[in-house]
């Protein structure tokens, strides 16, 4: 989904998203967490397993779980 510059994409699995939910990366504990928003209301946050070093790394495994987050969200009724 398009969450943001870093991972949008128009060929994502799930597709892109509505322009205002958007997907915040921060460093909490050894571990990175992304923070799933709609228009800067926190929606939901995000783990993710074992042990990553780097920001971009970090982002690129978080991106389609929020992108699959938010497809879900947006489906129900």
């Amino acid at each position: 989904m398009n969450i943001d510059a870093l991972s949008a994409s128009p060929t994502a699995n799930p597709p892109v998203a509505p322009p205002d939910w958007t997907l915040d990366v921060e460093y909490e504990g050894g571990s990175y967490v992304g923070v799933v928003k709609r228009t800067d209301k926190v929606m939901c946050r995000i783990l993710i397993g074992g042990r990553i070093e780097h920001l971009p790394v970090a982002r690129a495994a978080l991106a389609p779980k929020a992108r699959a987050w938010i497809a879900d969200y947006l489906s129900r009724p």
